[in-house]
């Protein structure tokens, strides 16, 4: 029963984080309705249970909540302790505020306390679609403030330090093989190296990255040896010990701790001959993590980590009667059924990843081994380094032999539904409803390929003005049939393969029908190269002479004709209806080409409009403004950039004019979707919206007192 109460407690512990981190999402409709089913079932288990859960979640809702405020800006003296610690970072924690502190090739380390002189700001990080968040990384755990210091000083620090000796350990090997090391032994990933982009291209790198995977693979290796001589107790306090020290180079991850917390407890349990089931020990060390860290409730690491070791301990009477090669099968595929979401976040999911579990893991348990064994000074870096040498060939040939299916899950709501599939088809299993849990796990399967498909796309049409940062990229689609207005471009970054691919494939979209480029400008068109080489691109356009051009029922339409003065002015400006709108994408086209449009097309009338060069004062003129009248702009730009953009003076001008404004750098990539169903498109929603002026409708005010000629049109 005791074990219920943890498990109970973890649930309310997490949920009460959910609900706090939503509750301004839709997504918190799922949440209540898992808070309902599991108050359900912990009353129906016990009515101690279900008060017990129900406290736990208002008390985490209530500390959630309370948030210490803190004046940003001024300076003041921080005194604190490091947390975490990364390679050009640390967390410092203070006063119970968490700061974020950049120091590049920082040497410091976690334990260190320390008092630093300086100014708190908020955070303001920035990332491409597909990219990895950092700002919501940090706010996942806790880190709102940014703390800029003009002064450190030491108060103590850890006396064990690790990161000179790491540094000077590394020196004299290749530069992968430093790679694969840092990542596997020391868990620091670097993404710039080709080995570890090879392994993160096949969804490797969760066996590769030094976390619980990994740690908990090492220690049943040594508890197997030792296990050999000595008995049962004996052989698990030496393997805890060895996990003990391993927490040193390992770092600061919640896998880790999962581990090694589980082992103690087990432990424990032997030494003090306590009867605990396995899961009440997951159970006891889940909420001792949360007790000790509740932002761990929003750690990818942790919700995974527990939910695989979870249904390993309530399914492990399945498998019983299974010989012992069977039983670790069926174990692993468990473990990759839970993880499948994750794993196929990117819209593709790798056919050998079960291979790929089975197989490359023992390799990687070895080398770290063998890394180990070198770094506390055994001579063998020459068999490291040929070691790594081998791993490299071996991720390279499994690259050859590698092929994705497009099989996704995206959207909470999906998640939600495939997990309750997997529980259904356990507990009818368990319960002799054999045929049934065959008929779950078929109904299931086919409703994975049902939405991963693109048969949905056949029944809609969409815009998505993808969020490149500073720069422009549009995807339009109609049915099966695709388009790419620009591409963006990053200096320094493949925005092809790490946003538009991406992207594309998360929308279903596997063929380009035609990639027209606006003009040449890098931030235009930087990926063309690299889209074309890796994706499937029918036909390149950046000729004003293929329009009007024809692509199923949309007809794109070029209304710079004239011969401008620079690359911007040459600036396609494509006309096309979609969806029942008319949108106009305006790449950089200057106020001198704008007034030439209006002057040859005076009756132009838009509903959507691609603002021109990003919102710059260039462009966007009152009087283009006054004669196509939209009732959108949409500014494609990077936050903070160093242009300004968008300027002022267009952002004041639009509002004035009553036009809903949306930007890519506040709400990130744009979509617009109707389908055959639908009657009209929302203009006004859509995307993800951080900004305070979604549910501002003042602008139908605005309109009507405005008098412009499509105010019929608002509804």
């Amino acid at each position: 029963m005791k074990g219920f109460y943890a498990f109970f407690g973890c649930i309310g512990f997490i949920l009460g984080c959910a609900f706090f981190k939503y509750l301004h999402s839709i997504n918190i409709v799922g949440i209540i309705i898992l808070f309902v089913v599991f108050l359900i079932i912990s009353f129906k288990k016990s009515p101690r249970i279900g008060v017990y859960f129900l406290l736990i979640f208002v008390f985490v809702f209530s500390i959630m909540s309370l948030r210490i405020p803190l004046e940003v800006g001024e300076m003041r003296t921080y005194t604190g302790v490091i947390i975490e610690k990364k390679e050009n970072y640390y967390v410092f924690l203070s006063s119970f505020n968490r700061f974020y502190v950049y120091e590049k090739g920082s040497v410091r380390e976690v334990g260190d306390f320390l008092s630093i002189q300086g100014k708190a700001n908020e955070l303001s990080f920035y990332s491409e679609q597909s990219q990895f968040n950092f700002g919501e990384y940090l706010n996942d755990r806790g880190v709102y403030y940014e703390l800029v210091p003009t002064e450190t000083i030491k108060k103590f620090l850890r006396p064990i330090r690790l990161e000179a000796n790491i540094k000077e350990f590394l020196t004299g090997f290749s530069v992968e093989t430093r790679s694969l090391l840092n990542a596997i032994c020391f868990s620091k990933v670097d993404y710039s190296s080709p080995v570890i982009s090879d392994s993160q291209s096949m969804s490797l790198l969760f066996v590769i990255s030094g976390g619980g995977f990994l740690y908990g693979g090492l220690l049943r290796f040594f508890e197997k040896i030792i296990g050999k001589k000595l008995d049962v107790i004996k052989t698990k306090s030496i393997v805890f010990a060895i996990g003990v020290v391993l927490l040193l180079p390992l770092g600061n991850k919640a896998g880790i701790y999962r581990v090694i917390l589980i082992r103690g407890i087990e432990l424990y349990s032997l030494i003090r001959n306590k009867d605990f089931t396995r899961f009440q020990i997951i159970s006891y060390a889940a909420a001792i993590m949360l007790l000790l860290n509740r932002f761990y409730a929003f750690d990818q690491g942790f919700l995974i980590g527990f939910a695989c070791s979870f249904a390993s301990a309530l399914t492990s009477p399945l498998f019983l009667g299974m010989k012992k090669i069977k039983r670790k099968m069926a174990a692993r595929s468990l473990q990759l059924l839970i993880i499948f979401p994750l794993a196929s976040s990117e819209g593709e999911y790798h056919v050998f990843n079960f291979i790929y579990l089975i197989f490359f893991s023992p390799l990687v348990i070895g080398f770290a081994i063998s890394g180990y064994l070198s770094f506390i000074g055994l001579p063998i870096r020459g068999f490291v380094e040929g070691y790594a040498l081998f791993i490299q060939n071996v991720i390279s040939f499994l690259k050859t032999i590698d092929f994705s299916l497009p099989i996704s899950l995206n959207g909470f709501y999906q998640s939600l539904g495939y997990y309750s599939s997997i529980v259904a088809f356990l507990f009818l299993y368990e319960i002799g409803f054999k045929r049934a849990a065959k008929y779950i796990a078929l109904l299931s399967s086919l409703s994975i390929i049902l939405l991963s498909s693109p048969l949905g796309n056949g029944i809609s049409q969409e815009v998505t003005f993808i969020n490149v940062g500073q720069g422009d990229a549009i995807l339009i689609r109609d049915g099966y049939r695709a388009a790419m207005i620009d591409t963006g471009g990053i200096y320094g970054k493949d925005i092809a393969k790490e946003v538009d691919i991406p992207l594309l494939k998360k929308h279903k979209v596997y063929s380009l029908d035609y990639l027209i480029a606006s003009h040449g400008d890098f931030d235009h068109i930087g990926g063309k190269d690299s889209l074309i080489a890796n994706f499937n691109v029918k036909k390149y356009i950046d000729d004003k002479s293929f329009f009007p051009l024809k692509m199923g029922g949309i007809t794109f339409v070029n209304h710079n004709i004239f011969d401008g003065k620079d690359e911007n002015d040459n600036s396609l400006v494509l006309e096309a209806k979609i969806m029942g709108k008319v949108f106009l994408f305006t790449g950089d086209a200057s106020i001198e080409i704008e007034k030439k449009i209006i002057s040859r097309n005076p009756g132009l009338d838009v509903d959507v409009l691609k603002a021109g060069h990003h919102g710059s004062k260039t462009s966007s003129c009152k009087e283009f403004l006054e004669c196509i009248t939209p009732e959108v702009a949409i500014i494609s730009c990077g936050k903070n950039n160093r242009y300004g953009h968008p300027h002022k003076e267009v952002i004041e001008r639009m509002e004035s004019m009553g036009i809903k404004i949306r930007r890519t750098d506040l709400e990130g990539t744009i979509t617009y979707k109707k389908t055959i169903f639908e009657k009209t498109l929302n203009l006004y929603e859509g995307g993800f919206v951080y900004n305070n002026h979604w549910n501002d409708y003042s602008y139908l005010y605005r309109t009507a007192q405005n008098g412009r000629k499509r105010s019929k049109r608002l509804n």
